[in-house]
């Protein structure tokens, strides 16, 4: 197949991890670079059925499009593992912010390069806020207010936040200040929220199906979604008829959890299941991995702790050490979108406080 025999395709994979090359001299980056998605996906069949599974269960965004409308899947099951396990979240956090990283994972597969989305839902029911970053290179991060609200699994998503608002800021290359839209919230279930963010403040329709299903032992069996948004001119159609024939694919077909938990398919089998007759041509399908990864360092939280100011500082210290946490006589930050832990010993608060008084003598 194209001059790498099977064994080759195997190292192909193994070297995915070992960094190795092949005996061709040719690089994994530039193999990958001369074979088309569909190229890859016979190539993969080849493949023994566990290494099959393997490639099936990563986490990705899979995006193609046609000359009416631009299709976007993700499976992000692994990183709202991950996250489960970051913010101890119970299973209806565990719900509500597997559908936020997907969102977010696929708002930011619009963008180019290293762009960025931020999307913050502020809600007025039990769950407060929710936040979430995510970038077009496949980094997604977030976190929610009562990580362990104890609700009912039958409970509406919509509980949690109810009523209060949406905004999504987007940090873009060609822009000096970041993009920023903003709106009420529609449902509370993230999906219908974004829907509607998208017409209002994008002027942009935009259908989302997002789904995280856990099972009866609190496991999460899939966490993913999709995201559709026709490609003008619309001709002078209502939304409503634009999106009419997206909507009913979706109803007609089983739910996600369903075509990728129970029915073994990946991103490509299920995007050909809702819209194989939409002359989707394999050849313009892309995919991207997505994991669950967050910038955060300790420089990072001693640069944000010198910006806070002297008093401001002093008095967070003061905060930080009068109220431990049981079992944790020492005195530490952590990073609210990852719960990273950074210990602050001595040194670090002396450290602090140098570069506070050498600020002030900078200071006109």
């Amino acid at each position: 197949y194209g001059g790498f025999p099977l064994t080759k395709l195997h190292m192909l994979f193994i070297a995915c991890f070992k960094n190795r090359f092949f005996k061709t001299k040719v690089p994994i980056s530039r193999f990958y670079s001369q074979k088309t998605f569909h190229e890859l996906r016979e190539l993969e069949k080849k493949l023994p059925k566990e290494l099959q599974e393997q490639r099936r269960l990563r986490d990705r965004v899979l995006q193609t499009d046609t000359d009416r409308y631009r299709f976007f899947l993700i499976n992000n099951t692994n990183t709202t593992k991950n996250a489960r396990q970051r913010h101890k979240l119970s299973d209806f956090t565990t719900r509500l912010l597997g559908r936020g990283l997907s969102a977010s994972g696929l708002t930011a597969s619009t963008l180019d390069g290293e762009e960025r989305v931020m999307i913050d839902f502020h809600g007025n029911g039990p769950v407060k806020f929710m936040k979430l970053r995510a970038t077009r290179t496949g980094e997604l991060n977030g976190f929610i207010s009562h990580p362990q609200l104890d609700l009912p699994i039958s409970m509406p998503l919509g509980f949690g936040l109810q009523t209060g608002t949406i905004r999504m800021t987007r940090i873009l290359y060609e822009r000096a200040t970041p993009y920023t839209s903003i709106t009420e919230l529609e449902r509370g279930d993230v999906e219908s929220d974004l829907e509607k963010l998208f017409h209002q403040g994008e002027q942009l329709p935009t259908v989302f199906s997002l789904d995280t299903t856990l099972s009866p032992k609190s496991e999460v069996i899939f966490s993913g979604g999709l995201m559709v948004q026709p490609i003008p001119p619309y001709k002078d159609r209502p939304i409503v008829e634009v999106l009419a024939p997206i909507r009913e694919r979706l109803d007609k077909s089983p739910p996600l959890h369903v075509l990728f938990g129970e029915q073994k398919k990946s991103l490509y089998d299920i995007l050909h299941v809702y819209f194989g007759e939409m002359n989707i041509d394999p050849n313009t399908i892309t995919t991207r991995g997505v994991d669950f990864f967050c910038r955060c360092s300790k420089k990072m939280v001693l640069e944000k702790m010198v910006a806070l100011g002297p008093d401001t500082f002093e008095e967070t210290l003061n905060i930080l050490r009068e109220e431990p946490k049981p079992g944790e006589e020492e005195t530490y930050l952590k990073c609210d979108y990852c719960s990273s832990r950074y210990d602050l010993d001595d040194s670090d608060v002396q450290e602090i406080r140098n570069r506070l008084v050498q600020g002030r003598r900078n200071s006109p």
